[in-house]
């Protein structure tokens, strides 16, 4: 439900900025980085909350906090309420992560949750998907009443989300529902500090920082970025590119998640490291005078490449940090991933519009090379760490669950 609030709004935040509060781009991106910096501290907050108490009262609370602060943001016309209104959703923003894994980890065994984490993310991205849809006829005009409509969508998409989590709270099949205790008395939910003593939690934490910022950094601030700075590419041509990547996820997900899970983990890790490259590769040549015909076709593949490397990834980095955490751990595990996705949210934006902005493209292609190459490097540690007794292990056995 809320990704399809999500949808219609994640390319745009950065757009609304610039042409309706009158800042800069650098100022635009760096205030979507400060917003992530608070989400990213959220998560390590709510990470710890999830083993104190439970993943479903983390995920209501983040919901509720982000029905507000969206409202607030979609019908200020006050700068300054403008960015605590992004500060605030972005703390409801930290819960999300964090708590709907946890709670898909301890909804299913272990066997299945590589396929439980595939089909979650292409659900997720079949929201996403119809939000675009609307966020392409919705913006089409580009004026700022239709901006606010989208911005009062996402809101009401966690509403909804909020109402239906209540629901299916109830049900006492629901770990951590309101039918059981919502705080432990005992004292093993764990700490950060023992999370953090387990070399395969930091491995994870670096790992994840470097695919999210050459995957879906590329996808939200690259693709953003490249259209504020060419007059060629408009909102329109963004839409649709974030439409197309997420159609890619939703139709490439049932098809090629048995293959995946047929597939070693490390051999889909590096897989998507060489994806990642290639998209990027895409992304700058939009900004080439030779290619300025081909502008629009070229920032469209980059979502659909960029929709690859999510799908090889879906199955993987989530599992293996579910595999890996003790039970008494998983809630900071799941906020090490998060944590890591907000702090490439933090770094893309910024280098992302500072680079593109400048027409530094080549510059930003090294960038998501080394990354990549860092991440490929240390991938088969990762590996053997999280599933030490069968490490890169055959996952063919969970396709047959279907």
């Amino acid at each position: 439900m809320s990704s399809i609030g999500n949808g219609m709004i994640l390319p745009f935040t950065i757009i609304f900025l610039t042409r309706y509060f009158h800042v800069s781009l650098a100022a635009a991106g760096t205030t979507v980085a400060i917003a992530n910096l608070v989400a990213m501290a959220a998560g390590v907050l709510f990470g710890a909350l999830i083993d104190r108490w439970s993943a479903v009262a983390v995920l209501v609370a983040g919901a509720a906090i982000q029905v507000v602060a969206l409202t607030c943001f979609a019908l200020t016309t006050n700068r300054v309420a403008a960015v605590l209104a992004l500060v605030l959703n972005a703390v409801g923003q930290g819960s999300g992560y964090p708590s709907r894994s946890s709670l898909f980890a301890s909804l299913v065994a272990g066997r299945s949750r590589s396929r439980l984490f595939g089909l979650s993310f292409l659900l997720a991205n079949l929201g996403s998907g119809v939000g675009s849809l609307l966020a392409a006829v919705i913006v089409r005009g580009g004026t700022r009443a239709s901006f606010t409509t989208l911005y009062l969508l996402d809101a009401l998409s966690f509403a909804a989300l909020l109402s239906v989590t209540l629901l299916a709270a109830r049900h006492p099949s629901v770990p951590g529902g309101v039918r059981r205790a919502s705080y432990r008395s005992d004292t093993s939910s764990g700490s950060y500090r023992e999370a953090f003593r387990l070399p395969v939690y930091r491995l994870l934490f670096v790992l994840s920082f470097l695919l999210t910022f050459s995957s879906t950094g590329v996808l939200e601030y690259g693709i953003p970025a490249a259209a504020v700075a060419n007059s060629r590419l408009g909102t329109s041509t963004v839409a649709v590119v974030f439409l197309v990547n997420c159609a890619v996820i939703v139709a490439g997900q049932s098809v090629l998640l048995p293959v995946l899970l047929g597939r070693r983990q490390l051999v889909n890790l590096r897989l998507a490291c060489l994806i990642c490259v290639l998209a990027t590769v895409a992304l700058v040549l939009t900004g080439s005078p030779a290619l300025a015909g081909l502008a629009a076709v070229l920032l469209v593949s980059v979502g659909a490449l960029v929709a690859f490397a999510e799908i090889v990834l879906s199955p993987v980095l989530a599992p293996l940090a579910n595999d890996a955490a003790p039970e008494h751990l998983r809630g900071r595990f799941n906020a090490a991933l998060s944590t890591s996705f907000g702090l490439a949210y933090i770094v893309a934006p910024v280098v992302a519009t500072v680079l593109l902005g400048s027409h530094l493209g080549w510059l930003y292609l090294l960038l998501i090379l080394a990354c990549c190459a860092a991440a490929a490097a240390i991938a088969p540690r990762v590996v053997r760490l999280a599933v030490p007794a069968v490490a890169g292990r055959d996952l063919s056995s969970e396709a047959n669950l279907a």
